[in-house]
C-alpha cells in the first residue's frame, strides 16, 4: 500500500487503515479463495494492546477470487486507550487459510 504522512503522530480519536491491493497467488478452488485476516497493536515494550484475529470467518465458505482481486482495506480505530506521547505498532496481515502465501504492513507511529 501506499503511505502518505508528513509525520508518525497519530491524534485521537483515529484510525489506521491499510489497503493491499492487486491480491493475486491465492490458493484458487473452482474459483473461490479462503482469505484470512488479522490486526495487532503493540505499544513499545512490545505488550500486545489489540490482537483481532480471523477477520474473515464470515467466508467460512469462501469467497469468490474476483472479490479480493481489487483492495482490500483493513483498519482500526483508537480511543482513549492509547497513551500520549507513546510509541506504538501496528500489523496488519492477509492470509491465504489453503496455502502458506501471507502479506504483511507494520506501521508505527506516534500517539
Amino acid at each position: 500500500g501506499q503511505i502518505i504522512l508528513k509525520n508518525n503522530e497519530v491524534g485521537n480519536p483515529q484510525k489506521l487503515e491499510c489497503s493491499f491491493f492487486n491480491i493475486s497467488g491465492m490458493k484458487d478452488e473452482n474459483g473461490v479463495a479462503f482469505p484470512d485476516a488479522s490486526i495487532q497493536l503493540k505499544d513499545a515494550s512490545g505488550a500486545i494492546i489489540y490482537d483481532f484475529k480471523d477477520l474473515f470467518a464470515h467466508y467460512a465458505n469462501g469467497v469468490s477470487l474476483n472479490e479480493i482481486s481489487g483492495e482490500l482495506p483493513l483498519s482500526i480505530s483508537f480511543g482513549n486507550e492509547l497513551k500520549k506521547g507513546q510509541n506504538y505498532t501496528c500489523t496488519f496481515n492477509f492470509m491465504d487459510k489453503k496455502s502458506e502465501g501471507k502479506l504483511s504492513s507494520e506501521i508505527a507511529f506516534t500517539w
